[in-house]
């Protein structure tokens, strides 16, 4: 693929969301050829994750239904059974899947990242520029941020469903969130500013362009739900085995997470460079 033709056409007009999309799919062909291995760990961690989801899951639940069938019946103490031997081995199992998931979540957010990175530099061809030490400083400071922010708003969400009695003013309230930070991991991986300075680019850019993005990631979100559901829906009717479905379902997770994490992030990087590189062009 001319990484030199699509810069100059990404900075001569705005693209129509197909041309994202065929522009997309032609560069993650060569990125692909180019780091088959970051995308196989990044796979291989999709996998991970679904085999928590799937099997530590199935272990709670699986637990959960000993304590029905034992104390469903009947009454007990609070005390005593917080104290009992089947209290300690959920709050164990929940514990571990937590923490199995918080580990491997991270470390795929960590290779979306260096993929972000890597394609913005590629289509760019200043591949010599990437820098490991100032992805893994920004992925620090952004899942610093992103942990104190999610707290403030679990503790804005409670306080709003208490007075409201519902949890739609949150909802609305999150979107709204959303539909404002559609630019920002592009602004804060692909250029070497701070997370402040991404912030105040992303609502910049974002000023009439937020149907641009969010046509183009809804898109791309509406395939592969679709095809996800069908996937499941599929398994569930020819695997009767329970270990193998479940192996399957995670299998296929891992591959369709992989195609829509690079899919998408290649995308929404042409996106923002097409706005950016236009927009510079006109001042």
């Amino acid at each position: 693929m001319d990484f030199n033709k699509l810069r100059n056409n990404l900075q001569n007009r705005y693209f129509s969301t197909w041309e994202y999309f065929s522009n997309g799919f032609n560069a993650l062909k060569v990125f692909s050829k180019k780091h088959p291995i970051l995308l196989f760990f990044h796979f291989l961690f999709s996998f991970f994750l679904g085999v928590v989801v799937m099997f530590q899951g199935a272990e709670i639940i699986a637990v959960m239904d000993k304590i029905v069938k034992k104390y469903g019946s009947t009454k007990i103490n609070s005390n005593e059974f917080v104290k009992s031997k089947e209290f300690n081995e959920l709050t164990s199992e929940v514990m571990l899947f937590i923490l199995c998931f918080i580990i491997v979540y991270l470390i795929i957010r960590f290779i979306s990242a260096v993929i972000r990175k890597k394609m913005g530099l590629e289509v760019e061809e200043r591949e010599n520029e990437f820098s490991l030490v100032e992805i893994i400083v920004k992925f620090l400071t952004i899942t610093f941020v992103n942990i104190v922010l999610q707290v403030f708003l679990i503790i804005l969400g409670i306080i709003i469903t208490v007075f409201t009695r519902s949890t739609l003013s949150f909802l609305i309230l999150w979107i709204i969130l959303q539909l404002n930070l559609l630019y920002f991991e592009q602004a804060y991986y692909l250029r070497k500013i701070n997370i402040i300075e991404a912030f105040k680019y992303n609502f910049y850019i974002s000023k009439g362009n937020r149907i641009r993005m969010l046509t183009a990631l809804l898109t791309i979100f509406t395939v592969f739900v679709g095809i996800n559901y069908f996937s499941s829906w599929l398994f569930e009717a020819t695997i009767k085995n329970q270990v193998t479905l479940m192996t399957v379902n995670a299998v296929f997770g891992g591959i369709a997470g992989l195609l829509y994490t690079v899919f998408g992030t290649m995308v929404s990087n042409l996106v923002y460079l097409n706005l950016e590189y236009v927009d510079f062009n006109n001042r």
